[in-house]
């Protein structure tokens, strides 16, 4: 910087920083809950993909999970293999050929996959302002400790 030009100081409250820091880590994982919950999401409509692709092979005996968890199972023989009941969204479900189904829940993938892929990149944009927070809270730190060092 040459003699002739000013540098322009910006005065913000360290309480300031610190409480935009607070709110940025919060912000933080809420976006990273939202991709976990997601994630499983996706995880699930895979599992409904390998569902059709066994009735499409043949598969008339299955073992259906009575919770999410499968704390408890139940063979089912399936009466009817042609066609399932899909959800397309709310609380709307269609019962339509294996075919469709799977278009619908390829369809969804897809959404879910650029949806996770665009909080992805909030997430590192957040990530790398709360860095970049963090960076000029600890140098007002430790210049505050330095003035209260050079003071005793």
């Amino acid at each position: 910087m040459s003699s002739n030009e000013k540098r322009e100081v910006i005065a913000i409250p360290l309480e300031s920083l610190i409480a935009e820091l607070s709110e940025v880590r919060k912000y933080i994982d809420a976006l990273q809950a939202q991709i976990n919950q997601l994630t499983v999401e996706l995880n699930e409509i895979g599992n409904s993909r390998n569902f059709i692709s066994e009735i499409k092979s043949g598969a008339r005996e299955i073992i259906v999970p009575t919770d999410r968890k499968g704390y408890v199972l139940t063979k089912a023989r399936l009466e009817f293999t042609d066609k399932v009941i899909v959800h397309v969204g709310l609380d709307y479900y269609v019962e339509v050929p294996l075919e469709k189904a799977m278009d619908v829940l390829v369809n969804i993938e897809k959404d879910l996959r650029d949806t996770i892929n665009t909080l992805q990149r909030e997430l590192n944009n957040a990530t790398i302002y709360y860095q970049q927070l963090q960076s000029i809270v600890n140098k007002a730190l430790e210049q505050a400790r330095t003035q209260v060092a050079r003071k005793t």
